[in-house]
């Protein structure tokens, strides 16, 4: 029986990281996985969802940053 923590691994070559933007890449379907399960072939749209996921966190993070200060 395969390990849980295996089994939800997600280490593709082609996953795409961008700070803290993750788009997973599906090797069965040849296609990265975007929010909400929209599938792309789009290397350059899985690249810029990972740049936006990345700036969301970022704002939110310093928003949160700000709160606590205040």
């Amino acid at each position: 029986m395969r390990d849980k923590r295996e089994f939800f691994r997600f280490d593709h070559p082609k996953d795409i990281m961008i700070g803290k933007g993750r788009i997973v890449y599906e090797p069965s379907y040849e296609t990265w996985i975007l929010p909400g399960g929209i599938r792309t072939r789009d290397q350059a749209r899985a690249e810029l969802m990972a740049k936006t996921i990345n700036e969301i966190t970022l704002r939110q993070e310093e928003s949160k940053r700000k709160a606590v200060r205040k």
